[in-house]
């Protein structure tokens, strides 16, 4: 069955960012489908792509992989933003 592309405009629920797009960090041409991690890169908030935008994601529901995978996106923000003076 394939998955059902995710509504790629929204705001973040955490800070209320606006976003009009999503791609993938595989591939720039990809689009998310409901299920997918989403990350805010104003906040740095970890959410899901749901039936109706953006959802906050309780990261305890990951498994260990996908947790690391969040974290070193996660600790690659804080750098940029460091280095951006932000």
């Amino acid at each position: 069955m394939a998955r059902r592309k995710a509504n790629t405009h929204g705001n973040c629920p955490k800070c209320n960012h606006r976003f009009e797009f999503a791609t993938s960090i595989d591939s720039p041409e990809a689009r998310p489908s409901v299920g997918d991690i989403s990350f805010c890169v104003n906040c740095g908030a970890v959410n899901q792509f749901g039936e109706s935008g953006i959802v906050p994601l309780d990261l305890s529901g990951l498994d260990s992989e996908t947790r690391k995978e969040v974290s070193r996106i996660k600790q690659a923000w804080i750098r940029t933003k460091k280095r951006m003076g932000d």
